[in-house]
């Protein structure tokens, strides 16, 4: 593997990084900000509003790690099966991913009682 190569492979990690872990601050800070699910706590509209804004990185996160994952596996696998294998894994990681966020944002509500 050529390094430039590499250094695309490891941008893309640190692409994907930042991107799964500011939007997993920006719902730990909305869980803080106020509950919107019941409105009981704090300020649900803020929280709202970071939750909304928190989905972008989650999807450019996602998007970097898919790209690595089609790149790595087309040394594995035959030039036409990439894309389903880079489709599967980008349902997978957004559903895992998701649920994730929400059990992140639960704990910033509970933390911020």
């Amino acid at each position: 593997m050529s390094a430039a190569r590499k250094l695309g492979l490891a941008t893309l990690a640190l692409c994907s990084l930042a991107g799964v872990s500011t939007s997993y601050w920006l719902l730990f800070q909305a869980g803080r900000a106020g509950d919107p699910k019941t409105g009981a706590t704090g300020d649900p509209v803020r929280a709202l509003h970071l939750e909304a804004v928190a989905e972008l990185p989650l999807l450019v996160g996602i998007a970097a790690a898919t790209a690595i994952v089609g790149i790595v596996s087309g040394r594995v696998v035959s030039g036409r099966d990439r894309i389903p294998m880079a489709l599967g894994f980008s349902f997978l990681a957004l559903a895992s991913l998701w649920i994730l966020g929400v059990q992140i944002e639960l704990w910033g509500t509970q933390g911020a009682q």
